[in-house]
């Protein structure tokens, strides 16, 4: 299982923030381990801060609630990690939720600078927007990608 840690995500452009609407976790944070219940609902941001309590940057709130959300449902992600093809998830607005380690490799990004941001912005030619725009499979040499809806007709997952 990999592991995504808050400092990873984090704007450390974005360092001063009033404490009344941000959230502070330490920077070694394990998304994998906490909840989107924990961050209370009135927060705008959450903030990384390292061992002496120095914020080294942020990032909204509801992208890490997302995030989390999407992290708490994919049961498949121990075997997609395995995989030696790229694979990447996408929300209905083309927000990324998932990337498996050989997608990262083939960008050579990390996993951190990905997640959470829209696949137009990480891949702007991908075909995977095409599926988004039209809802249609588009079939390609070594290359499948398919709406949700085709794979999950019941509209959730896991069903």
């Amino acid at each position: 299982m990999s592991y995504i840690q808050i400092g990873s995500l984090v704007n450390p452009n974005r360092t001063m923030l009033t404490e009344k609407s941000s959230f502070s976790l330490p920077k070694d944070t394990d998304l994998f381990g906490f909840s989107e219940k924990m961050i209370p609902d009135d927060i705008e941001y959450v903030r990384a801060v390292d061992n002496d309590g120095h914020c080294i940057g942020t990032i909204s709130a509801e992208r890490v609630r997302k995030i989390l959300r999407a992290l708490h449902y994919i049961p498949l992600e121990p075997l997609l990690d395995e995989l030696a093809e790229a694979v990447v998830a996408v929300d209905k607005n083309g927000i990324i939720f998932y990337v498996n380690p050989a997608y990262t490799r083939v960008l050579g990004v990390p996993a951190g600078k990905i997640l959470g941001k829209n696949m137009h912005i990480i891949e702007s030619g991908a075909s995977l927007l095409d599926v988004l725009r039209t809802g249609k499979p588009v079939v390609r040499e070594n290359n499948w990608f398919r709406p949700y809806s085709a794979m999950y007709p019941s509209g959730c997952f896991p069903c």
